[in-house]
């Protein structure tokens, strides 16, 4: 398997430098910028991604718990990466929005490599993979 994710990412490094290096062009601008609109509760004032004791509540309760508003919102892994990234780095604005940048190019070489094994061609699939890291709906990550 190791061989594997290493041959795959060794045949496409062009394309996923290439990707990797608009990303950072496209969304470099926002990365010394404050948090903006649901990051102000999803990160801000949301007390359980505060502390690693509540990761149990992240998977089992609304992911607006944290800060008491009823909904029924459930996105446990946002919550997560968000906690760790609050123990290791607190609210550093900078940090975030580089996790998010890089985990949105990441997820653009995803959609490539999946475009890819679906047998579509590779320029079909690099422009899909362009259209997914460069479409203005992803610009509030």
């Amino acid at each position: 398997m190791k061989k594997n994710i290493k041959k795959i990412f060794k045949k496409n490094k062009y394309i996923f430098l290439f990707i990797t290096i608009l990303g950072f062009i496209l969304y470099g601008n926002v990365i010394h910028g404050p948090f903006l609109y649901d990051d102000l509760y999803m990160i801000v004032r949301d007390r359980h991604i505060h502390s690693l004791t509540h990761i149990i509540d992240y998977f089992t309760k609304s992911s607006t718990e944290g800060f008491d508003y009823t909904s029924n919102l459930y996105r446990p892994i946002a919550l997560l990466t968000n906690a760790i990234t609050y123990h290791f780095f607190g609210l550093n604005e900078v940090i975030y929005h580089i996790r998010n940048i890089a985990l949105h190019i990441i997820n653009s070489y995803l959609v490539f490599l999946i475009f890819k094994k679906l047998s579509f061609k590779h320029i079909t699939s690099f422009i899909v993979a362009l259209l997914f890291l460069s479409h203005p709906v992803k610009l509030n990550q």
